[in-house]
């Protein structure tokens, strides 16, 4: 049986995923906070657990494409153009 590492979540040291995990999770919280919306009632309506939803918007939690989507629908923001700024906003020196 293969194990994973312990102590590291979120991918690994991969740069750009971590540079998309970090975007998405403050465009998350962002576009929560404006639906003024708990986390346990985002995970409702996605179906997955209130601890998820922190995790990723701390950026400690890789997700399927799938999930992101999800995501954006429940709280009514453009996907790609919320990926596309923040990976524009994490590339500036």
């Amino acid at each position: 049986m293969i194990s994973r590492p312990r102590g590291r979540r979120g991918g690994g040291d991969d740069p750009v995923a971590r540079e998309l995990r970090i975007g998405f999770g403050n465009d998350l919280r962002a576009a929560r906070r404006r639906a003024r919306l708990s986390q346990a009632e985002v995970a409702g309506r996605v179906g997955v657990s209130q601890r998820l939803v922190s995790a990723i918007e701390r950026g400690e939690q890789n997700m399927t494409v799938g999930t992101m989507v999800a995501f954006a629908r429940a709280l009514g923001f453009d996907l790609v153009v919320a990926l596309r700024l923040s990976r524009e906003d994490n590339s500036k020196p």
